[in-house]
């Protein structure tokens, strides 16, 4: 009985949390930025990522705490076999310009914003730019202003703003999303990605698909937006092991999920 009555709490937050429009206070900042955001990311950084001194709101702590429990209860009760999910989402590339080599905030807010509407709904870079504070060429495109942007114009308050503790919660968190049909955008660091040639600065992807075997390392994909004027001689679609993945992610920790 305790485990219906705890299913039914999950299910009331989740729907509450869905159904509800965004929380209407959100911190400002830029794409690249550095700070602890809660007590699970003590980690300082400088570029894309999270904005200094921020510090999430009450509304925001509990949309955290629901998701969190969603994604939790999703694994937990998931059928046996493997687990193979990718979202379907079309070319964002950022136009090889000088303009728009820190735009990868808005690139990757475009890819998971592909997922859910029509290609031709969803905005150009120059107005996700906007309205996501973009600075660039100091500090792009802080992943608290992500956040609201894909909420507002997805008309939810799915995502929030997450820093996985560890590679597992990370995975969690990923295929979370896909089994709702929702692209993650995380902060990154380049020097372990591929086309990047060991160039170490923040950066920002967009996650769309995820693969758990029965047995054997899971596989995230992900998009990289960057374009060779920013120094990238990589692909757009790529694939990692979840222990890469999370090599690339943990020096610069920040997810809206």
């Amino acid at each position: 009985m305790k485990k219906v009555q705890l299913k039914i709490v999950i299910l009331m937050m989740v729907l509450a949390l869905v159904m509800t429009g965004p929380a209407s206070a959100f911190a400002s900042g830029n794409e690249n930025g550095s700070g602890p955001i809660t007590s699970d990311a003590a980690i300082k950084i400088e570029g894309n990522g999270s904005a200094p001194n921020y510090v999430p709101s009450a509304i925001e702590l509990q949309q955290r705490a629901a998701k969190e429990a969603l994604a939790a209860n999703r694994v937990a009760i998931a059928a046996a076999g493997d687990y193979d999910r990718t979202l379907s989402v079309g070319v964002w590339k950022q136009p090889e310009d000088a303009k728009y080599i820190n735009h990868c905030g808005p690139a990757s807010t475009q890819v998971a914003l592909d997922v859910r509407l029509d290609a031709s709904k969803v905005p150009s870079l120059d107005t996700l730019a906007k309205e996501e504070k973009t600075n660039d060429g100091k500090t792009g495109t802080y992943m608290q202003d992500i956040k609201p942007v894909l909420n507002k114009r997805l008309s939810t308050s799915w995502y929030v703003i997450g820093n996985a503790k560890d590679q597992a919660r990370l995975g969690t968190w990923i295929r979370a999303d896909m089994d709702f049909n929702y692209a993650m955008v995380t902060g990154a660091k380049t020097g372990r990605m591929p086309g990047w040639g060991g160039r170490n600065v923040n950066h920002i992807v967009a996650v769309y698909g995820f693969r758990q075997p029965v047995s054997g390392s899971a596989t995230v994909r992900y998009t990289d937006t960057a374009s060779k004027k920013a120094g990238f001689t990589g692909n757009y679609w790529n694939s990692a092991s979840l222990s890469d993945f999370w090599s690339y992610v943990k020096d610069n920790n920040i997810q809206a999920w």
